[in-house]
């Protein structure tokens, strides 16, 4: 790649010398001759021009390969909670919500109506069995 100098720069872009060192503030340099800065050209332009040399920085600039690129991440990931939610290999949100209800609010049915009561083998037996029912009632639901 192609070395230039803070003045090749300020040339071929049409900026100031100020602006390019500005620009270039953060970036590396080569000693030239002339006691010049040399610069590779392609990310000190890409600096120059978007803000960047590289995936992004506070600007936040994305290069479009990069854009793409996560893109396609993103993209494969929904497919895969899609294809999970299809095989019912994960439980919805909602469903798990409306079994957990149903489940506390009868374990505590059965709680109040036995307030101040002892609590017989049978009736922890109920309350075990109807806790025990959540992941059956959880894949019907499915």
């Amino acid at each position: 790649m192609q070395e230039l100098s803070e003045i090749q720069l300020s040339l071929l872009t049409g900026k100031t010398r100020n602006t390019i060192r500005k620009k270039l503030g953060e970036m590396k340099s080569k000693p030239g001759p002339h006691r010049a800065r040399l610069y590779p050209s392609g990310p000190a332009l890409e600096l120059i021009y978007c803000g960047t040399a590289g995936t992004g920085d506070k600007t936040g600039f994305v290069p479009a390969a990069e854009a793409a690129r996560l893109l396609t991440v993103a993209r494969k990931d929904q497919i895969e909670l899609e294809m999970e939610v299809t095989r019912k290999e994960r439980i919805l949100l909602d469903d798990l919500e409306e079994t957990n209800d149903r489940v506390f609010s009868n374990l505590a049915g059965m709680l109040k109506a036995n307030r101040g009561k002892e609590l017989t083998d049978d009736l922890v037996k109920d309350m075990l069995q109807e806790a025990r029912n959540v992941g059956v009632a959880l894949t019907d639901a499915g």
